[in-house]
C-alpha cells in the first residue's frame, strides 16, 4: 500500500472545499490531518501485516514438527578425572528460555526457537572474537 502523495491529497481537500467553506489556513490544517491519518492507518496496515505473515510462519513451523520441545544440548559436561558436572552452555540456555517466558508469556515454540537460535549465534560470535583487543575497534570479520 503506498501513502497518498501531496497532490493527491490535495485534490480531495479541493473537492470537499466546495461543499465546506474553509479559510485557506483552515484547509491547509485538515491536509495536514488527513495526511497524518492516511500514514497513520498505512502504518497500522503495515504492523497487522507483518503480525499476520508471523502467525502464519509460526503455524506452518508448528505444524510440521514433530517434538513440541526445544533442545537445550546436553545436561552434562563430562570432566577430564571421568566425573560429570552440569553443563554451563546448557544451563544458560534454560535460564534465558525462564526469562523469556517470564516477560512474554505468551512466546511459543518458534519464539523459543528463534530466542535459542540468535543465543548460539551469540556464543559463536564470543568463541570465534576472544582474542580481540577490547580496546581495539575490531569487528568480526574485518
Amino acid at each position: 500500500m503506498q501513502l497518498p502523495t501531496r497532490t493527491t491529497i490535495d485534490k480531495l481537500v479541493q473537492n470537499a472545499a466546495c461543499r465546506i467553506p474553509l479559510s485557506t489556513s483552515q484547509w491547509e490544517s485538515e491536509s495536514g490531518r488527513l495526511a497524518v491519518g492516511l500514514k497513520g492507518m498505512a502504518a497500522l496496515w503495515n504492523r497487522a501485516n507483518a503480525t499476520l505473515r508471523s502467525a502464519r510462519g509460526h503455524w506452518k513451523i508448528q505444524s510440521t514438527t514433530k517434538h513440541f520441545g526445544v533442545d537445550f544440548g546436553p545436561a552434562l559436561q563430562c570432566l577430564p578425572d571421568g566425573s560429570y558436572q552440569p553443563r554451563i552452555e546448557t544451563q544458560a540456555r534454560i535460564h534465558g528460555i525462564d526469562s523469556l517466558l517470564a516477560t512474554l508469556p505468551w512466546a511459543d515454540i518458534v519464539d523459543m526457537k528463534i530466542f535459542l537460535d540468535g543465543f548460539e549465534a551469540g556464543a559463536q560470535w564470543c568463541r570465534n572474537n576472544q582474542n580481540l583487543d577490547s580496546g581495539e575497534d575490531k569487528r568480526a570479520g574485518a
